[in-house]
């Protein structure tokens, strides 16, 4: 799935917004400072001093997994490309897991497996969990790269495009006993027909592999987070990136966040109103989709998705048919409000925050829901 970790990161967080509000633009999430290029194996002694930091960095991973809840929790965010490579290979792991076909696409209800990835961990009896959608994506093949696609396998690989989507979902964990509901960090991914969402099919390469590039981070705990510590999730997207001018493929971070709205009253899964947000551009836009709920909206076609990743394969598995790795050309996000980090710092410095914007998340995400801080585009 490499197309859906690269139209993910593309989007890079491009949640839907509300209801005729939609915003769309067209993005390249280029990070000018801090972006990796993958140019050849043969490192040089800069990458080689940067991987060992990396290395050292992954060896100490600062975050703490409360086994009462079964979720990781941190108290920061990674900043710089170190940081994030080195937290993105901690949280292996914690990737996205793929469901099998004939799931539902939606729940609604508390199961105590909700995955295969339950069935391999000791959890609590009393927990249980549930899910919710929160992102979906749709992928397409610009018609240059069309041409390159194998000739016996062509009309197979755009009608998957063309009639499927990826339904990225967040994961909600609750106490049977006390009905005390919390978000969890791990993401799970949907594979589902426009129109029909109502089981999921089976995961294709790169498809499935790709989405193991979404790692769940934790869920923050932070002193600004109240009434409830646990109340928002942190997932990181790393993609490849490179379009038909360019010959290597550059490396990008981009973060999503999913808060439950004014806090969790309800016990209910499908009475939890979420609010979705996204970083873009090397973490330079920020985007809010709005409050999603159940039922979620119905995806006609790719143009209802709210990313939509134009991919390219660059490999096939060995029978020359059936594609194996993918990079983004280009992509397009669909959200309510887009803010630029000189409207994030502006706020910051009205609010007398001091530090960077990844130290005060919760107030953050409070002024871009509540449109404190200005939207558009510098």
């Amino acid at each position: 799935m490499n197309k859906v970790a690269s139209a993910i990161a593309f989007f890079i967080f491009a949640f839907a917004g509300i209801g005729g509000l939609l915003v769309v633009r067209h993005y390249r999430w280029a990070d000018t400072r801090e972006s990796t290029t993958l140019q050849s194996k043969n490192l040089t002694a800069d990458e080689l001093a940067q991987e060992s930091e990396i290395a050292t960095l992954v060896s100490k991973d600062a975050s703490q997994f409360d086994r009462e809840l079964n979720l990781r929790v941190i108290t920061s965010l990674p900043k710089s490309f170190v940081e994030l490579e080195a937290v993105h290979r901690q949280r292996a792991n914690d990737a996205c897991e793929p469901l099998p076909a004939n799931e539902p696409v939606s729940m609604g209800r508390w199961m105590s497996i909700l995955t295969h990835w339950d069935n391999r961990r000791k959890i609590p009896k009393e927990l249980e969990f549930s899910r919710r959608e929160v992102l979906t994506i749709g992928l397409q093949i610009p018609q240059d790269d069309q041409l390159t696609l194998p000739m016996l396998s062509k009309e197979r690989i755009l009608t998957f495009l063309n009639e499927n989507y990826l339904s990225l979902q967040l994961r909600l964990v609750r106490n049977g006993t006390t009905k005390q509901v919390h978000l969890h960090h791990r993401p799970v991914a949907v594979v589902t027909k426009y129109r029909s969402a109502g089981l999921s099919q089976d995961f294709v390469e790169p498809l499935g592999q790709k989405t193991k590039e979404i790692r769940g981070l934790g869920v923050l705990r932070s002193p600004e987070s109240n009434p409830d510590p646990f109340q928002i999730a942190v997932w990181l997207f790393r993609s490849s990136w490179q379009t038909a001018s360019e010959r290597f493929p550059t490396i990008h971070h981009e973060f999503i966040f999913i808060r439950s709205k004014n806090g969790i009253e309800s016990s209910q899964s499908d009475a939890i109103p979420l609010e979705v947000f996204a970083t873009s551009e090397g973490r330079t836009r920020f985007h809010y989709f709005g409050v999603r709920t159940l039922p979620a909206s119905e995806i006609r076609s790719v143009s209802n998705a709210d990313l939509v990743g134009r991919i390219h394969f660059t490999h096939y598995a060995s029978d020359g048919l059936h594609p194996s790795q993918s990079v983004t050309r280009s992509g397009e996000v669909r959200s309510s409000r887009v803010f630029s980090l000189r409207s994030v710092e502006k706020f910051m410095n009205e609010q007398g925050l001091v530090g960077d914007w990844q130290d005060h998340l919760p107030l953050i995400l409070d002024g871009l829901a509540d449109a404190r801080i200005a939207s558009g585009i510098d």
